[in-house]
């Protein structure tokens, strides 16, 4: 093998650029990093100019989210009262119908309901007067039984004196 000089080793060191001029292995690795270092500083700030953006669009979407649910629940609202309103409005209609197919049948209501209530006051009051009376009758029999025990009593007693005397 041959000896190696110092002149070869320099020419083995050196290396073809891009732009075709030789410079050493070191100094070529040292501009390729610098360069590398380069693209990557300008990577991350376009990453984060990226992501900044993202958030402001992330933040103006949640906003227009935000109003446009605002906005649905006002026309929700919205329609809710109408629909009442139109409920009211046909009640109000279905109302004037039964009062008109009503209003004949109506007093007619009003006279039995009258007379109905005149009986039951007659039938509380004929109720109360036979209560009464049955409550005298009870008294009066009850007086009459005890007459009546009373008699027989007697009766049994003038009887066993009248057996004993003689």
């Amino acid at each position: 093998m041959a000896t190696r000089t110092p002149l070869c080793d320099h020419r083995q060191k050196l290396v073809l650029t891009d732009g075709g001029v030789r410079c050493s292995a070191d100094e070529w690795l040292k501009a390729h990093c610098v360069n590398q270092l380069e693209v990557l500083q300008s990577l991350q700030e376009e990453y984060a100019t990226l992501w900044e953006q993202y958030e402001q669009l992330h933040d103006k979407s949640r906003e227009i989210i935000a109003t446009l649910q605002e906005e649905r629940d006002q026309k929700i609202a919205e329609c809710e009262n109408l629909s009442l309103q139109i409920l009211k409005v046909r009640h109000r209609g279905i109302e004037d119908v039964d009062k008109n197919n009503t209003e004949p049948y109506l007093s007619e209501l009003e006279t039995v309901r009258g007379e109905y209530n005149k009986l039951v006051c007659s039938y509380s009051r004929l109720k109360l007067e036979y209560e009464a009376v049955l409550a005298g009758h009870q008294c009066q029999l009850e007086d009459m039984k005890k007459e009546q025990d009373l008699e027989v009593k007697l009766n049994v007693c003038s009887m066993c004196y009248q057996c004993t005397k003689k």
